[in-house]
């Protein structure tokens, strides 16, 4: 029995997983479980790549449907990734439901996680009910900056006068507040395309105030706004023998994300790394790895617009996190990777090389201020080059 080949022959057919079951009747090992999870999560994410989008929410499916799913991943996280593909091909009925799946399951997320929700019921064409959920939010969380990034962002093409007092209004809020996340250059550059949208000129008095701000910005006092979680009891598992008393890491096979360096306190400024790679570092990563184009663009400058969505992405789900980008090198991924053992065309590799470059000084602070040059190496502002690309961007 090997790979997801032979998935359904991994555990009993009809075998129902009860992780409350007190005998301990174990059916395959720990280190089998982790195997057979880590393929699953594999297969999931290679279907999420290159397969129809069918296909991968049937993989990832497989994925929880694991009876040793329950301490092997974390499922709210899981489910989040099936709405994402179900958004990208434009199902958003099923992408609404998934959302309110992942919700039920413990997901959070600034801005509250129903404002992906709203999202979808716009792009649906469902504006009345959009309407009427983006104001509910509003409501429920007044000082919700990331609120009006979404909806500023999502107006857009739909109603530019509407996307624009979101845009003006998020403004006064990020700068009232201190704006801890550094959102607030995203807004202005909402509010710059709403402008061009209508055809009116630009505001300069809330161009200069916005570029006055970020130039003066210092990171205020952290304040928690994450929502309060029950968590939930975890119960050993009679599949695999697992218990959660001996094994206090609570260690979990996860889809990829942002790297970043391990942190005993948990504090909520840690910093991350998104790993990128320059223009002449793109063609030979390329080379070396064509996976890299199963999700990302050949031309440069396309997968630098990638990186930057990605990034602003993250900043949503890790509020309060400084953003770096750090710049690999081909030579320098597959140096640190043949000195850990560990394979440099995976992605795990290279966020692990980026969170090494971070820890070393080596990545760059994102975002750069708007008149700057960009951190893509166009030679561009930041604001006329990466800054406007939106968060949705190969999403």
């Amino acid at each position: 029995m090997s790979g997801i080949g032979d998935r359904e022959a991994v555990w009993p057919p009809g075998h129902r997983h009860r992780p409350g079951k007190t005998e301990r009747v174990t059916t395959i090992s720990l280190a089998e479980s982790s195997r057979q999870v880590e393929e699953l999560v594999k297969g999931a994410e290679a279907a999420a790549r290159t397969g129809p989008v069918d296909d991968a929410v049937a993989a990832w499916r497989r994925v929880l449907g694991h009876p040793c799913a329950h301490h092997q991943v974390i499922d709210y996280e899981i489910i989040d990734d099936i709405h994402q593909l179900l958004r990208a091909a434009g199902r958003y009925e099923e992408a609404i439901e998934a959302k309110r799946e992942a919700i039920a399951a413990g997901y959070s997320s600034q801005p509250d996680p129903e404002a992906d929700i709203a999202e979808c019921l716009l792009a649906a064409g469902r504006r009345v009910e959009a309407d009427r959920l983006y104001a509910e939010l509003r409501t429920r969380d007044p000082e919700d900056v990331w609120l009006n990034n979404s909806a500023a962002y999502a107006y857009r093409g739909v109603d530019d006068r509407k996307a624009l007092r979101w845009s003006l209004d998020g403004i006064d809020l990020a700068i009232t507040t201190g704006d801890h996340d550094q959102v607030v250059g995203q807004l202005l550059d909402c509010a710059e395309r709403s402008w061009d949208a209508l055809g009116e000129a630009a505001d300069h008095a809330v161009i200069d105030r916005v570029e006055a701000f970020q130039r003066s910005w210092v990171r205020p006092p952290w304040e928690d706004r994450w929502p309060e979680r029950e968590l939930r009891a975890e119960q050993p598992c009679s599949y695999c023998g697992w218990n959660p008393s001996n094994d206090p890491s609570r260690a979990r096979i996860q889809p990829e994300g942002p790297a970043g360096p391990a942190s005993s306190t948990q504090e909520p400024s840690l910093p991350v790394a998104v790993a990128w790679f320059d223009a002449t570092e793109w063609q030979e990563a390329q080379r070396r790895w064509p996976n890299l184009l199963d999700e990302l663009p050949v031309e440069h400058s396309a997968y630098s617009h990638e990186i930057e969505a990605r990034t602003k992405r993250i900043t949503k789900t890790l509020p309060g996190s400084t953003l770096h980008i750090a710049p690999l090198t081909v030579d320098g991924l597959v140096s640190y990777a043949t000195k850990h053992a560990d394979d440099p065309g995976t992605a795990q590799s290279r966020s692990r090389f980026a969170a090494e470059l971070l820890r070393l000084g080596e990545a760059t602070r994102w975002p750069p201020g708007r008149n700057v040059p960009c951190w893509c190496g166009s030679g561009r502002k930041y604001k006329q080059c990466c800054g406007p690309i939106s968060p949705a961007v190969g999403a």
